[in-house]
């Protein structure tokens, strides 16, 4: 029978009274009794001391040294590294089936490549004739070899025309549409994802590190994260990131990137659904480049309505480059929606800036959501010369703040 206080209750804690040898073992309801919540330092609970015998040495008369060492290794317990363990390993279960996927379609996408070049050869051989050449080299037996083959090689040069010189062409053709079309394993998403994940693990690790040697500062490198964007100019990809974060601590994400019949809404939804924070940077086949940001989430709608949502402090605004020129267009601060969700649509910032599903067609309507004080001589935010989007680029990144 576990022991109790007058209380009834079962004895939970000891207090360890400053200046003496005396404790007093006491109850939940003893410590409110006593006015002692606060006194952490004294408080000794007793089912903690049984996994972790620190509790009660960090808290009696040692060495300083001593005390503050155990005081700082109460924060790893073994259920915090368990759980931990088994979380992570739920975590890197799934980066190895991306991975497994990915060695799937690897192993599918060169196989198709060997038998597509295997098709090609052969039906070469055919339209060439090229069994004759093979029976000159092995034919020991054969005079003058070397005068056949350059007869061979001169029928050669001389035949292939017409009908010949078609059948090449279109064999050709063919090869490389099928070549074109042969299914290129995608490693944007995953290798986002998996670094992402990484630097998570990375940073779990330091910090356990530490819990478990509080003396020690671990600092193991990090995965490298795109810095840069390969629309944008260097210098003017730095002031937009200098723009969002404040000069804060940040990480960023290249969450989507896509160029011409790879742009489309499903792909687009399927990448920037349930997240916020999302620079989207664009550029026309007209090499016009804008786009814009929001801190606001963007979400795949299931129905074909469509909602607005709203940017509480004004942080959204869109953007055009011209030439290494870089012009801001905020939001206003007149509560309107900084985003409009339309799952059946490309991105819309407001109204303002509106992408097609076909992320082709679109439209501008700078003012109702988004200033548009132009000044003589600054840039435009135009689509270029056809006034359609005619996107031919497009890159996504997440800001992660720290």
């Amino acid at each position: 029978m576990q022991q109790q206080c007058f209380h009834n209750q079962e004895i939970t804690r000891i207090y360890l009274q400053p200046d003496s040898q005396a404790v007093q073992l006491l109850c939940e309801e003893c410590i409110e009794d006593k006015g002692l919540t606060t006194k952490f330092d004294q408080l000794v609970l007793l089912q903690k001391v049984k996994k972790q015998p620190e509790e009660l040495l960090s808290k009696i008369n040692l060495d300083n040294t001593v005390k503050v060492f155990l005081s700082k290794l109460l924060k790893a317990t073994e259920d915090d590294l368990k759980n931990t363990k088994r979380k992570w390993n739920d975590r890197l279960q799934t980066i190895k089936q991306i991975l497994d996927k990915l060695i799937n379609e690897t192993e599918t996408y060169f196989d198709q490549l060997k038998k597509e070049l295997e098709d090609f050869r052969r039906g070469l051989v055919t339209i060439v004739n090229f069994s004759r050449f093979e029976q000159l080299i092995q034919d020991d037996q054969q005079a003058n070899k070397e005068i056949q083959i350059v007869n061979y090689i001169k029928e050669l040069e001389s035949g292939v025309t017409g009908q010949k010189k078609t059948d090449i062409l279109n064999l050709i053709n063919v090869y490389k549409e099928k070549i074109k079309n042969t299914q290129i394993p995608s490693i944007t998403d995953r290798l986002s994802f998996i670094t992402q994940e990484m630097n998570d693990y990375q940073t779990t690790v330091n910090k356990y590190s530490q819990k478990c040697n509080p003396d020690i500062h671990p600092q193991l490198p990090q995965f490298p994260i795109q810095q840069s964007s390969k629309i944008l100019s260097q210098r003017n990809f730095e002031k937009l990131l200098e723009r969002i974060t404040n000069q804060k601590r940040y990480t960023i994400n290249l969450i989507y990137q896509a160029q011409q019949l790879g742009i489309n809404s499903e792909s687009f939804w399927n990448s920037v659904n349930n997240k916020s924070n999302l620079l989207m940077i664009f550029k026309s086949k007209n090499k016009a480049i804008f786009g814009g940001y929001t801190p606001c989430q963007w979400k795949k709608l299931s129905t074909p309505l469509q909602q607005g949502i709203y940017d509480d402090n004004s942080i959204s605004f869109l953007f055009c480059q011209n030439g290494e020129d870089l012009k801001f267009f905020p939001i206003k601060r007149e509560n309107k929606p900084a985003i409009i969700l339309n799952s059946s649509q490309g991105p819309n910032f407001g109204g303002d800036l509106n992408i097609n599903a076909d992320f082709q067609g679109g439209t501008i309507n700078l003012g109702t959501t988004y200033s548009n004080d132009i000044q003589p001589g600054q840039p435009q935010l135009v689509f270029g010369s056809q006034n359609q989007p005619n996107i031919n680029e497009c890159e996504i990144i997440q800001i992660l703040h720290q």
